[in-house]
């Protein structure tokens, strides 16, 4: 049972990340067409959602493939925390979006704009620092695992302390989330191989 939530989890990462790049793209090319308002809005925020929904199941079955395979627990409450902060970078762009894209924004004042927009700006800004310092300490903890995870812990930890080091930055955000893809590339690689049974790659010691 739990190599068939391995496997579908390994998969559902590889289409979080399809739609992500699906995402930008949508955003750009229909940003060029002038319908922003019209159909993009409802558009993203489905496709966020169901992004954000694939992403917390993958890293559920990650956390419980380390815990039960592994018998590694190191990273249960940053994996926790990560969801966490999912859940809310969901809501508060979502948010962001909508009131952005809302046709009574431009009747507002620069006053009025600035109470509406304010506060969910530093919470988004906020929670990315957050995520940002919860990343790296994940991929620092996930180096202390002894198995090499058929050759990828190394390149998933430390692509995610990058990725999570730019998004710091907020500067750098757009490249952080770049990296952070990436790093999702060998968590369904893990996901994958563990689903099918392949021998455990030797323990390695850092």
């Amino acid at each position: 049972m739990d190599a068939r939530n391995y496997e579908i989890a390994g998969w559902l990462t590889i289409i979080s990340i399809a739609i992500m790049v699906a995402m930008n793209v949508m955003q750009l090319s229909l940003y060029m067409l002038g319908i922003e308002r019209v159909i993009i809005v409802p558009l993203f925020i489905g496709s966020l959602l169901l992004q954000s929904g694939f992403s917390i199941y993958a890293v559920v079955w990650f956390r419980r493939l380390l815990n039960r395979r592994h018998n590694f627990f190191g990273v249960n409450t940053l994996i926790t925390l990560i969801i966490i902060s999912l859940c809310l970078f969901t809501c508060i762009f979502s948010y962001l979006k909508l009131v952005a894209t809302s046709a009574d924004i431009e009747q507002l004042s620069k006053r009025e704009l600035l109470g509406v927009m304010l506060p969910p700006v530093v919470a988004m800004i906020s929670l990315l620092i957050s995520f940002g310092i919860i990343g790296i300490l994940y991929g620092v903890k996930l180096l202390r695992l002894e198995n090499s995870l058929f050759g990828y812990r190394k390149p998933l930890a430390y692509l995610y302390i990058i990725g999570s080091s730019m998004m710091l930055t907020i500067v750098l955000l757009p490249l952080g989330i770049m990296v952070l893809m990436a790093s999702d590339v060998f968590q369904a690689l893990i996901l994958l191989k563990s689903a099918k049974g392949e021998p455990e790659a030797v323990l390695e010691y850092v």
